[in-house]
């Protein structure tokens, strides 16, 4: 019985052995954890999880899980991080995810006894967007340029790297790999222009606007924009008038101006070239801003040819021509011209000479005269010449007057007149030898004589007596005690002899013989006889003829001895009522060079300036030219 109890004893202690073996030999858990889930992204995120017990068991593998399923686990995607003898917080990072998709996640760990998860966490991944634009219009289209509008709508996801416009002549989707324009950085919408030039004219470009960011580049519509295309002015040709032998006129038209203001116009002609260019001859009329008619004056034709001509203009485009008209000068038939062989007035620095057209030619006279030279025996237009424009009928009888020649030069003359058609001349070549200019003339300026109505040249008052040398004066009563300076003696008188009211004369006398002795006024003698002077023959002055010539128009012209002794012809001296110097209204006659002598024979002339009568007084002023 002891035995027995003792091994019983035994046995129970064993059994207990083993129940607390047992309870010292329990399975732990491994506790899993899912974390959070950051930084979001189209296509990427980040998650965290954490093992927070390893248990009894060793984990052999930890990670995360995840998927679009709800429940993901490792069958789907996983992240594994390997085994785990303690308890760690771990992250991992999802990429390769597709945005805007719904996703779930959670950790995991795995140990003998099996697989154990967190709790699932859902997310969603975002939209990505690339920024959005519109093309616009375009506006100052012109040849090689224009502005394109544009306007940034949507930066999207993220800050716009790049925008503006592509553009191309080819692509009709153009890209950034073609022509662009670039406006920097934007972080909001915002409008925008790009100016595009150098552009072809005539040309269609496609344009669109882009944006870039991050997540990439999108275009706005395609917009089509043709440049301006460049125009030439367009001009018509019109008829040929006025042909003549050397000339015409043409005329024309600018129809449209092209694309700009024409910068010159006109015609072009050529005898050779059947369609001329401005290379050729042509007229340049200047700058147009407006559509116009034009007319050509075409010069140095050549008579009896045919012309092709046509009008032109230009602009920045280039030059554009008319139709082409054809048109023939005329034969020319130059006027017909002779001269006189006879050369009048010939003093030391001029002459006249004579000549008639006896018939026009082809077309009219415009200008006729005298061709002259000392050098060249065949003068023509080009050497000194004489121009008469006044017409007439033909034949037509004209003088020249020659003047500024040379003294002592022989000079050859001949006939010219001049029409359209050309210039004819006489075939006869005359010439003359003009005169020596001798000894300069003497000079006296304002000599005045005054005397009074009714008194006769007895008066002594009436009387001034001359010095030619000095030009000093004397009365009459001063001329016995200076008679040898006396060259002449000068009378205003009202003659009362003559029948009629009377005239108020200017008389000339000389103490030596003078051109013609008029025993009329011989009885001057009688005066100065009384003043115990010698006797001197009296006589009346000449003066040059109005009717022969004008006789003003000679005064300049008489500077040489030879001059005078020229008019002193009777050819040039007139006869008749030559006292009258003023009448008794004081009317001057003062279109007359009266011609004297002096006591040593000296030629002179002279000419009235002014007269006037005041009351009953004369004045008359005189100019005097005398042989020194």
């Amino acid at each position: 019985m002891k035995t027995n109890l003792t091994l019983l004893k035994r046995i129970g202690i064993f059994l207990s052995f083993l129940v607390i073996n047992a309870c010292e030999k329990e399975v732990l858990p491994t506790l899993v954890r899912s974390g959070v889930v950051s930084d979001i992204t189209g296509n990427t995120a980040k998650v965290t999880g954490s093992v927070t017990a390893i248990g009894t068991e060793s984990v052999s593998d930890h990670g995360i899980v995840y998927g679009t399923t709800s429940t993901p686990t490792i069958n789907d995607t996983k992240i594994s991080l390997g085994t785990l003898s303690s308890p760690k917080d771990f992250s991992s990072d999802l990429n390769g995810l597709s945005q805007n998709t719904a996703y779930s996640f959670r950790a995991y760990a795995i140990n003998a006894s099996g697989t154990i998860y967190g709790d699932v966490i859902n997310f969603k991944t975002l939209e990505l967007r690339a920024p959005t634009s519109t093309t616009g219009i375009s506006t100052g289209i012109t040849l090689t340029s224009f502005t394109m509008d544009g306007k940034l709508t949507d930066i999207g996801t993220s800050n716009v790297t790049e925008f503006g416009h592509c553009i191309s002549a080819t692509n009709q989707a153009p890209t950034t790999a073609d022509t662009k324009t670039m406006m920097g950085v934007a972080s909001a919408a915002k409008d925008f222009k790009s100016v595009f030039t150098s552009l072809k004219n005539g040309t269609i470009y496609y344009v669109r606007s882009y944006a870039t960011n991050a997540i990439g580049t999108s275009y706005g519509e395609k917009v089509d924009v043709k440049t301006v295309t460049a125009l030439a002015p367009t001009v018509s040709t019109g008829v040929a008038s006025a042909v003549l032998t050397n000339s015409a006129t043409v005329n024309g038209s600018l129809k449209t101006m092209g694309t700009d203001n024409v910068t010159q116009h006109g015609h072009v002609w050529s005898s050779t070239s059947l369609n001329p260019t401005t290379a050729d001859s042509k007229t340049t009329l200047g700058a147009l801003e407006s559509l116009k008619d034009f007319s050509s004056g075409l010069t140095g034709l050549v008579q009896g040819t045919s012309y092709n001509v046509r009008s032109y203009a230009t602009n920045s485009v280039g030059t554009s021509y008319g139709e082409v008209v054809v048109f023939k000068t005329i034969n020319a038939e130059l006027p017909t011209v002779l001269i006189y062989t006879s050369v009048q007035n010939i003093l030391s620095s001029s002459a006249k000479v004579s000549g008639v057209i006896e018939k026009s030619g082809s077309t009219a006279v415009i200008q006729y005269g005298h061709v002259y030279s000392s050098t060249n025996q065949t003068p023509t237009t080009a050497d000194s010449k004489t121009v008469l424009t006044a017409g007439g009928n033909f034949p037509l009888d004209y003088k020249s007057d020659l003047n500024n020649l040379t003294p002592n030069t022989t000079y050859y003359v001949r006939a010219y007149a001049t029409s359209s058609s050309g210039t004819g001349y006489t075939k006869t070549v005359i010439s003359f030898k003009t005169g020596d200019a001798g000894s300069e003339l003497k000079v006296i300026k304002g000599v005045t004589l005054s005397g009074k109505t009714g008194n006769k040249y007895t008066d002594l008052d009436q009387n001034i007596l001359l010095n030619l040398a000095t030009g000093k004066t004397y009365l009459l009563s001063e001329g016995n005690a200076n008679s040898n300076d006396i060259d002449l003696i000068l009378t205003l008188y009202s003659n009362k002899d003559k029948i009629g009211t009377g005239y108020e004369d200017v008389i000339l006398y000389s103490p030596s013989g003078l051109l013609n002795y008029n025993k009329y006024w011989g009885n001057i003698g009688e005066v100065l006889s009384s003043l115990d002077w010698p006797v001197y023959k009296g006589t009346k002055i000449n003066f040059l003829s109005i009717t022969k010539y004008d006789p003003l128009a000679w005064w300049d012209k008489l500077n040489s001895v030879t001059d005078l002794t020229t008019i002193v012809s009777n050819e040039y001296i007139g006869f008749g009522s030559q006292e009258e110097l003023i009448d008794n209204k004081g009317n001057i006659n003062d279109d007359r060079i009266y011609i004297f002598k002096t006591k040593e024979g000296k030629t002179g002339i002279f000419k009235i300036t002014n007269a006037n009568k005041k009351q009953d007084t004369y004045t008359v002023t005189i100019d005097i030219k005398v042989q020194k």
